[in-house]
């Protein structure tokens, strides 16, 4: 069952920025608000850096999962990622820590997976991304997964934690059933999982949120989850207009 989590609302479509279409160059987004009270207040503040890998199929919405997190835009124009492209999301962790996330945005064809091994080098955490409206995306996260696990490991030995994301929640054509979903991430050692709309900004936060507090634990520090659960609170747009919420 998920726990029961604040879900923050997308923010009204004045306040969110427009971008330029993804370019095929290895670049970096930065937080637009990053201003220099803030780049003082990191440079007192203790830091942790993290790499996190966003893997899944071509399409799933990868790019724009990470555009949204980073910069709080999503535009319809889309161009596929090659090879990976890089992100840089600053985040101060509760006033007393600069949290610093490495976003890698690796493509899903299969001619770029042989360069995978590379790739996963020295991950802190992950994640795995699908279209709910496309089974097969569903289907090959195992095979992302398993190649992640086979890949690349913690310093100490133990699995990368890994998140399940199930995108573009937003869309009615849906193809794979929340309790498909419930079971497949329990059976595959995943985190937790949750559903996302990089367009809507849904559980893009929050989810990310999760996933550090999770690889912040791993780093030895305290943590505010609750380990008796393992997924994220589940909201669609059509029930979030109508204040309920299910697991």
């Amino acid at each position: 069952m998920a726990s029961r989590r604040p879900v923050r609302s997308p923010l009204p479509d004045d306040e969110r920025e427009n971008s330029d279409p993804e370019s095929d160059a290895h670049h970096y987004y930065m937080p637009t608000k990053y201003d220099m009270f803030d780049l003082r207040r990191s440079r007192i503040l203790p830091e942790k850096l993290f790499k996190v890998i966003i893997i899944g199929d071509p399409t799933v919405g990868k790019t724009s999962f990470i555009q949204r997190y980073v910069q709080n835009s999503f535009t319809k124009e889309y161009k596929g990622t090659v090879g990976v492209d890089f992100a840089l999301k600053v985040v101060h962790w509760y006033d007393s820590q600069v949290v610093k996330l490495q976003l890698w945005d690796i493509a899903g064809q299969e001619r770029f997976t042989w360069m995978t091994r590379v790739y996963y080098k020295d991950t802190h955490g992950c994640v795995i991304m699908f279209d709910l409206t496309n089974k097969n995306s569903f289907e090959n996260t195992l095979k992302w997964k398993k190649d992640l696990d086979g890949k690349c490991t913690l310093s100490d030995g133990s699995p990368v934690p890994c998140m399940l994301l199930a995108n573009k929640c937003d869309l009615q054509d849906r193809k794979v059933h929340q309790a498909d979903i419930e079971s497949f991430h329990k059976e595959n050692n995943f985190i937790g999982w949750t559903e996302t709309s990089a367009k809507e900004g849904l559980m893009v936060n929050d989810s990310m949120k999760f996933l550090i507090e999770v690889m912040m634990q791993h780093e030895g520090v305290n943590s505010t989850i609750n380990h008796t659960k393992n997924s994220l609170q589940l909201v669609t747009p059509e029930e979030k207009k109508q204040g309920n919420c299910f697991c």
